[in-house]
């Protein structure tokens, strides 16, 4: 991605066609634009499978399952990881917002 030159927009208040212009042009470079990719480094699972309602027997467990106050005595990172761990959910020790 190139530098580029943005120029400044003399006496603003008096211009606002050439404010509405810029902003029509910035519009249109983000359209132009790409979206962002993100690499995982790890397999992620589908989303559709993600989205999907719990069988009802999950819903019940969940009901009737006691998770550890937040009151533990812990930090929030180590409780994240320990209602992870009651609920399957994987969490990657090299993920950086996670490690702790």
């Amino acid at each position: 991605m190139q530098p580029t030159m943005v120029p400044s927009i003399e006496n603003a208040r008096a211009n606002p066609q050439k404010i509405s212009s810029w902003m029509q042009n910035i519009a249109e470079l983000h359209r132009s634009n790409p979206p962002p990719n993100v690499h995982y480094t790890k397999p992620m699972p589908d989303i559709d499978s993600l989205m999907q309602m719990w069988p009802q027997e999950m819903e019940d467990t969940l009901h009737e399952l006691q998770l550890p106050p937040a009151e533990i005595g812990v930090d929030l990172k180590a409780y994240a990881r320990i209602v992870c761990a009651i609920l399957d959910v994987p969490v990657y020790s090299r993920c950086p917002a996670c490690a702790g």
